[in-house]
């Protein structure tokens, strides 16, 4: 069984509630997957989003209440051929960044600085 622990509150989010995420019921961090091969999105602050396969994934950020830490957080799977990423200009990425096929990516920008994990599925 697959499951991930969010790191903000700790809470274990298993393959069931996963699935119950990717079917819209929604709890106050998280969105359900979001899905189609070729996407455009603006993120909300503060909500983890979860894309599934695509092939292009063009990613704006909306405006966060100010005086407080804004967090862009989302995933998503580059397929059999890599994913085009698309990010606002000033967000700065670490220089070992690149999407590769095959893989799953997990993704935080704070303060216009983004981290990143990939993982390939077994």
């Amino acid at each position: 069984m697959y499951s991930k622990q969010d790191w903000v509150t700790g809470e274990v989010i298993t393959e069931s509630k996963l699935d119950h995420m990717e079917q819209g019921i929604e709890d106050a961090s998280y969105i359900p997957q979001v899905t189609g091969s070729g996407t455009s999105v603006t993120l909300q602050p503060n909500q983890f989003y979860v894309f599934g396969e695509v092939s292009e994934l063009d990613v704006s950020f909306a405006q966060g209440p100010a005086g407080q830490v804004n967090e862009y957080h989302f995933s998503f799977i580059s397929g059999a051929t890599a994913a085009v990423l698309s990010l606002p200009v000033d967000v700065i990425m670490p220089d070992s960044f690149n999407v590769e096929a095959n893989k799953t990516y997990e993704m935080s920008v704070i303060n216009n600085k983004g981290l990143f994990v990939s993982w390939t599925e077994e």
